[in-house]
């Protein structure tokens, strides 16, 4: 081995001493922590005999009288309590839940059930079916609320939350069981019970349950603590938490994705009594496995297939239940180490891994000849070779820009020591017969020639290039890691995978077919500036140099994978298959197809190739790979519908219309969201419902399939070199890039940090020292010029700063600007930065600011400094009381009042719409400073001259067609809250009843405060005429889309008044809200804009009259002119003249 290599492997070894050294400190400090009691008692002790639950507690801050038994805010069963000695306390008490008490109970019980707990305790065991019923102790009636009760008084047979009540002197209060200092508890078997099946239980919380007639479930979470590859196969040392504690017969099994292929060993547990006493009674394991990998099954697998490390437990009624090895700590992924086994003139590399989202332990099994050992352990070194590039995509493909960049290189510069990267068993592998310069995937020749490698150039992962996983041996590749992509990125935002911190991804150089792309990939990648290279893709050349004549009326469908979809029957119940199924199917998309003359032909990608079979009764041609090359195929097509793939930019490019199908944009993107504003630089039509993508494609047939000029100028934007020398450029970049800087394929301390960037965020210390950090930043000397915006705390791209922020950039602001957000959308302005709040940077940018501009208070304990301007928006025109009126009213938690005026003091300008709002927010937030009456900017394309266009795009995006939309935004109630104290609501209405009473082309449209942390529940055959907007950013875009709105206390309707449409106030509990909750700043009987109703059947009544016959236009105009006189389409630049 070289010296660097000794040097590495001594750092590597040094990491994963210390990472284990970490991992064993924290597990001792875990074992011996003092757990503080959240329910009130000292001890308790559950265990269960042949017809109930025995509970014994002590330690009690009131007397317990009863052990009560409730479901749904219902008490089910009431037990007797008796005092109880134990370990010579005498202030212990004790109680048995009877099951049979508890089932003849429930027989004459017809209420719907929810978990009290708000505990999810197995979701993926289906625990919604059946009855959950949770145990707590009934308290002697008190003045107020005992130490250690819920928030929870018993009324009769009934639950209530203590907000629901006028007073509670008196009352009994509820403590839940469980969660005490010290708690024993013993394994929870199954009982069956007056034909009932009874599974006691303590959930995730802590708290003690009793299931009834819920499927069989077993909660377990598998921890690995140590992982490392010995002689004789996989050794784990771990830890299994268990809710229940019923876990038999466990198997540590290491599987293979593709075969089945299985390893697999008895494990045996070890009760940790002491871990699981202090934590609540959950019961804890430990165990330590050897797992060996049979040299008679080497042949059953190939090295490409990942294997799952899973545990099976059979419960006490004989049901398996498998549970993935996901729980690994980062020092233990760390500290992980690999080894090779040796057997019959053969071996086995096994490199343990952790799966790129759940960080999931998974392992790498490959199989090689004997003879490459000295290669991947380093004791034999090569013969140099000067600049051997290995070149490839993934090692069971060749055709795309791997490929072709390969010929061509062969063809003009076969001087240079080229090899292609294959599986043996590809079937490209044909492609190159009579070519001496090809590797095959694993051999000996493999390892000599990455050894050997000066360049390693691919289109995927650069694992896909190394003959091994094995990180030791990837450590000692000292060849420059070149991406040449596979596709144009910027759809779906790819930090995570290929990101410059992206774990386990590196690369030296980036090729990029823009300077767009280019932007995106050190922006938003973080890559510099000089490892970017705009080359274009090698396949370029193809796609554009050859002549290839379209053939008349051949449309190709090419939509990509979902990784959610892992199996047959989840891809029949995919809402992916419903979609395409739906558009392929449809009556619309056959005449279509038979009036036009379409050859339609669909190709789906390859991970969802095993399921193409269902598509085969429907009238279109279904591709398979190997039956006609992809870039042929494309050429040869006069349309492509997709979805989100790459291949579109392609397609475009060939100046050919595109169809985007996106009807699961949200959950495709995820929360990172697109790199691009899809709506406004997508080269192609985007659709979001099966029969506008009928409709587009008849479109599209009637003009000939022309590419109209602006969906040309957006394709035009992602290829900066529309000619046939990408290959070319892709080769003198190459020649002249950097050398190899990055040790080893991914370092552990990469990998690391993040967490530990994360672990130490959530400490004292970090905001001990964010707060020092941003004190003596502000008071640095310097010129301030940047501007700070911020919405709905960073969650919101949104409202007035979003408005004001625009109207500066419309006037060309050069000024630095930074956005605390954390949401997808795609800022293009080049002085336009987005920090996350709380961050290191969020504190910076405060500091150093020239103005902040937020709707919402910046963090109490934060002294604006003093040269700074701080304009506050406000996020609506108030109608209930808010902060100062409101208190006595609204429940506040300790010292709210102090820090909302704290947060009050740092503002320096208060926008305000209207001389009503600049009273209210006087008296509401005590604020002496200017108010500026020039209207909320938010409001603008209310009336702007783009509000038509905004309407269509939005109503497009919720898949509303022609139908009339009823937007529903409520406000949140003080005294609605789940049982982790979140603000909860329910709905006042039946959505069935809205179903029967509109009609059938209505749609309502649900938007929730965005307090609320619930969701709302649509069923299934609902969701056409139902659908939950609460996450759709911006109201003022619903207010648009939507052709009425009902409300109740919620200021939206200032801001939807001037739009003239119906709004009708569903005041279903005004004389609580008012006389117990809130009070109003105007008179809401006689002041509103519209109709007040208080019952269901009145609330459709009304909204559909108010449809069909309209609102008193003068009554709006004398609503408008009291209470949004400034709301012109002109806020946003009176704002900007005044303050900016």
């Amino acid at each position: 081995m070289d010296p660097k290599g000794i040097l590495n492997k001594a750092k590597s070894n040094v990491v994963r001493s210390a990472m284990r050294s970490v991992n064993l400190t924290r597990g001792a400090l875990r074992r011996r922590r003092a757990v503080k009691p959240r329910a009130g008692s000292e001890y308790l002790a559950v265990s269960p005999d042949a017809l109930g639950l025995i509970l014994t507690a002590y330690g009690f801050k009131q007397k317990p009288v009863a052990l009560v038994a409730v479901a749904a805010e219902h008490v089910v069963a009431r037990f007797d309590v008796e005092q109880a000695t134990v370990e010579s306390r005498t202030d212990a008490y004790t109680a048995t839940a009877d099951y049979r008490v508890i089932t003849n109970a429930l027989a004459n019980l017809t209420i719907a059930t929810e978990d009290i707990d708000g505990d999810e305790s197995t979701p993926e065991d289906g625990e919604d079916e059946g009855w959950k019923l949770q145990l707590g102790w009934l308290l002697e009636p008190s003045e107020e609320r005992p130490v250690g009760a819920s928030s929870s008084v018993v009324l009769g047979d009934h639950v209530v939350h203590e907000t629901e009540l006028e007073h509670t002197a008196g009352m009994q209060w509820i403590q839940w069981a469980g969660r005490a200092s010290k708690t024993e508890a013993s394994a929870f078997p199954r009982r069956h019970v007056n034909g009932h099946t009874v599974t006691p239980l303590i959930t995730t919380r802590g708290n003690v349950r009793i299931d009834v007639n819920t499927p069989p479930a077993l909660h377990a979470l598998i921890y690995a603590d140590d992982v490392c590859v010995q002689s004789n196969g996989i050794h784990v040392k771990g830890r299994v938490a268990s809710a229940q504690g019923n876990v038999t017969q466990p198997r540590f099994v290491v599987v293979g994705r593709e075969t089945g292929t299985r390893f697999e060993s008895r494990m045996r547990l070890e009760l940790d009594r002491g871990w699981t006493q202090t934590d609540f009674g959950r019961r804890r394991y430990r165990y330590d496995v050897r797992v060996p990998i049979n040299p008679l099954m080497w042949d059953s697998f190939s090295n490409s297939e990942p294997f799952d490390a899973v545990v099976e437990f059979y419960d006490t009624e004989g049901v398996v239940h498998t549970r993935r090895v996901s729980r690994v700590p980062i020092e233990s992924r760390v500290a992980a180490r690999g080894g090779i086994l040796e057997s019959r003139g053969r071996i086995a590399c096994v490199s343990p891994y952790f799966t790129f989202k759940a960080k999931a332990l998974s392992f790498h099994i490959e199989c090689f000849e004997l003879s490459v050992k000295p290669l991947l352990t380093g004791t034999r070194k090569v013969d140099p070779q000067a600049d051997v590039w290995l070149i490839g995509e993934q090692p069971w493909r060749a055709g795309d820009n791997g490929y072709r960049f390969f010929t061509w290189l062969r063809r003009k510069h076969p001087q240079i020591n080229a090899y292609y990267v294959i599986d043996k068993d590809s079937p490209d592998i044909e492609k190159f017969a009579g070519e001496p310069n090809v590797v095959l995937s694993g051999t000996y020749s493999h390892f000599e020639k990455a050894l050997q490698a000066s360049k390693f150039i691919g289109t995927h992962h650069p694992d896909f290039l190394m003959p091994t996983y094995a990180p030791s041996f990837k450590a000692r590749l000292r060849g420059t890691r070149v991406f040449l992509q596979h596709g144009v990125l910027g759809v779906k935002r790819m930090t995570s995978t290929y990101g410059k911190n992206a774990p386990q991804f590196n690369v030296d150089q980036f090729f990029v077919s823009s300077e767009k792309e280019r932007e995106i990939v050190m922006n938003d990648l973080g890559y510099k500036a000089d490892q970017v290279v705009v080359t274009g893709l090698p396949r370029f050349d193809s796609l554009l140099g050859e002549s290839v004549e379209p053939r008349r009326g051949q449309v190709v469908v090419m939509p990509t994978w979902r990784d959610w979809i892992r199996d047959e029957e989840g891809f029949l119940a995919s809402e992916y298959f419903q979609q395409w199924h739906q558009v392929l199917s449809s009556d619309g998309f056959a005449r279509v197809v038979r009036e036009n003359g379409l050859d339609v032909k669909l190709y789906l990608h390859t991970n969802m190739q095993r399921f193409a079979h269902h598509f085969e009764d429907l009238p279109v041609t279904v591709m398979f790979p190997g039956e006609e090359d992809v870039q042929c195929l494309m050429q040869e097509s006069q349309l492509l519908i997709t979805d989100y793939s790459s291949v579109a930019f392609d397609f475009s490019f060939l100046g050919r219309p595109v169809i985007y199908f996106q009807f699961d944009r949200g959950r495709f993107l995820g929360r990172n969201g697109s790199h691009l504003d899809l709506d406004a630089e997508l080269p192609g039509y985007i659709e979001f419902t099966a029969n506008d993508v009928v409709e587009r494609l008849r479109s599209c047939a009637a003009s000939g399939f022309e590419q109209t000029e602006e969906l040309r100028a957006r394709s035009r934007s992602f290829m900066t070199h529309r000619d046939t020398r990408n290959c070319e450029r892709v080769f003198k970049a190459v020649i002249t890039g950097p050398e190899h800087t990055i040790v080893g394929s991914g370092s552990p301390w990469k990998d690391a940090m993040p967490l530990v960037v994360r672990r130490f965020r959530r400490s004292r210390w970090y905001w001990k020292s964010m707060r020092a950090f941003y004190k003596a930043a502000s008071v640095m000397p310097g010129k301030r010029e940047s501007l700070v915006f911020e919405s709905g705390l960073g969650k919101q791209y949104a409202d007035s700063p979003r408005y004001i922020y625009e109207e500066l950039l419309r006037r060309g602001d050069t000024r630095p600007k930074v956005w605390i957000y954390s949401g997808p959308h795609v800022f293009t302005d080049p002085n336009t930065e987005v920090v996350q709040r709380l961050s290191p940077e969020y504190y910076a940018a405060l500091a150093r600011a020239q103005i902040w501009t937020m709707n919402q208070s910046a963090p109490s304990y934060l002294k604006r400094p003093a040269k700074v301007r701080f304009v506050q928006t406000w996020h609506g025109t108030p109608l209930k009381h808010m902060q100062l009126d409101a208190a006595g009213k609204q429940e506040q938690s300790e010292g709210y009042l102090e820090r909302a005026q704290a947060g009050v003091r740092q503002w320096t300008h208060l926008i305000s719409p209207s001389p009503y709002a600049s009273s209210a927010f006087r008296s509401a937030f005590g604020f002496n400073g200017p108010i500026v009456e020039l209207g909320y900017p938010r409001n603008d394309i209310l009336v702007s001259d783009e509000a038509p266009a905004i309407r269509e795009h939005t109503r497009a995006q919720l898949g509303l067609g022609k139908q009339r939309a009823i937007l529903y935004a409520p406000t949140f109630r003080d005294n609605q809250k789940n049982a982790r104290g979140k603000l909860a609501f329910q709905l006042p209405f039946d959505l069935e009843t809205f179903a029967q009473q509109m009609p059938d082309d209505t749609v309502l449209l649900l938007r929730m405060h965005s307090l609320i942390a619930s969701r709302i529940q649509i069923p299934e055959h609902l969701r056409d005429r139902v659908k939950d907007v609460s996450s759709y950013s911006d109201i003022q875009e619903l207010f648009l889309a939507s052709d009425a709105l009902i409300t109740d206390y919620s200021s939206v309707f200032f801001d939807a008044a001037v739009l003239r449409y119906p709004i009708v106030f569903f005041a279903y509990d005004l004389e609580d809200y008012q006389q117990n909750l809130r009070g109003f700043y105007l008179d809401y009987m006689k002041d509103l804009p519209g109709p007040i109703v208080q019952d269901e059947a009145e609330l459709w009544a009304t909204v559909n009259e108010r449809l069909e016959k309209g609102i008193d236009q003068g009554q709006r105009s004398r609503f408008i002119e009291r209470f949004a006189p400034q709301d012109d389409g002109h806020a946003a630049e009176r704002v900007v003249d005044e303050l900016y």
